[in-house]
């Protein structure tokens, strides 16, 4: 995933300002090994301040990867931002 980088970086930068996380993936068709680090990293970096990381709209093959490696098991996967949104209590 050669934006992973950028997501990360987007990622520390909302953090700043913001106590939740909606990462809207449906514009994503695969995720390799690097956007799960991400995804991993972003959890681990929220569970200690009681923030969700909710991952929305991912398609087929991007949730099968998900799910397969656990890490459904410590984000919440939506499949809406509206989904994400009442996960994280935004309003």
């Amino acid at each position: 995933m050669a934006t992973a980088p950028l997501l990360w970086e987007s990622i520390n930068q909302h953090w700043v300002s913001e106590d939740s996380l909606v990462l809207d993936v449906s514009n994503v068709p695969f995720m390799d090994s690097t956007g799960l680090g991400v995804l991993i990293r972003a959890a681990e970096r929220a569970k200690p301040h009681g923030v969700v990381v909710a991952v929305v709209g991912a398609v087929s093959r991007v949730r099968k990867v998900i799910e397969i490696t656990g890490i459904d098991t410590f984000i919440f996967m939506g499949e809406s931002v509206a989904d994400g949104l009442r996960a994280t209590e935004i309003t």
